[in-house]
């Protein structure tokens, strides 16, 4: 894989994450893995 963007793609075709879940790993949980001190948004409903 040469982005992270191509990454997702491939894990969306072949894995059993929908959009929604790839979504938050890749903007929260990754973030809040790599600065587990720092404060981190999340993406809400509206």
């Amino acid at each position: 894989m040469d982005t992270s963007e191509q990454e997702a793609f491939f894990v969306r075709k072949s894995g059993p994450f929908d959009n929604l879940a790839l979504l938050k790993l890749w903007t929260e949980s990754t973030p809040r893995a790599i600065y587990p001190t720092r404060k981190i948004g999340t993406l809400n409903e509206g």
